[in-house]
């Protein structure tokens, strides 16, 4: 889901995919590289399009389009079974029902695996000091459609950051001596979950798949 792959209109992060969305005077404006015709839709901007259609009322908190929705009379259609939102009809880009569905299932994993791993530690999420964002993916999603959606506890915009490549940070950084002992450190301190074990698992992925 967020690298557009299992998505009807999904798209890598080419000159014109969609990154990102906005409402302004109540019609949708899309935003994408390169300020292209739209071609598609990143992993991006599918979260900021499921955040925004779910703050007008376009997506119930389940996930599910809601046609009773005066949004859905304007971009909405049954095409066959599957409901869809139209984005762009001229390029036929559209957010289908199982896209929705398909970043649900992703970003419940996440927010899951996030909220067994705070249980291990016996804290709650209000402790927790910073989360990062990084990669390709991370580091250039909206912080706060992210929060809004659920991927990560909501912790508040503050103690979110994002590191477009925290991979080679960490790499760079165990380069020295200080950085050397630094790892050892936290191997040393560290342990595995293996999630697939965990017996709360199961009912946390499904609490964390409501938008």
């Amino acid at each position: 889901a967020f690298e557009g792959v299992s998505m009807h209109s999904g798209s890598r992060a080419v000159d014109g995919a969609i990154v990102d969305a906005d409402f302004v005077n109540g019609e949708l404006i899309l935003m994408t590289i390169n300020d292209d015709e739209p071609v598609g839709i990143t992993g991006s901007g599918l979260i900021r399009l499921v955040d925004l259609f779910r703050q007008i009322g376009l997506l119930a908190e389940s996930g599910r389009i809601n046609t009773k929705s005066d949004y859905y009379e304007r971009w909405g259609e049954q095409i066959g079974r599957q409901k869809v939102i139209w984005l762009d009809h001229e390029n036929e880009i559209m957010l289908k029902q199982n896209d929705v569905r398909e970043l649900q299932k992703a970003k419940g994993a996440i927010r899951a695996a996030m909220d067994i791993l705070i249980d291990e530690l016996g804290l709650d999420s209000s402790q927790l000091e910073t989360i990062f964002l990084t990669g390709s993916f991370g580091g250039v999603v909206d912080i706060e459609a992210v929060l809004r959606i659920g991927m990560i506890p909501d912790v508040g915009v503050e103690k979110v950051e994002t590191i477009p490549n925290a991979a080679g940070l960490g790499a760079a950084m165990f380069l020295t001596e200080e950085g050397q002992a630094l790892a050892e450190e936290i191997v040393s301190i560290s342990s595995q979950i293996d999630l697939d074990l965990s017996a709360d698992f199961q009912q946390a992925y499904v609490h964390a798949m409501g938008l």
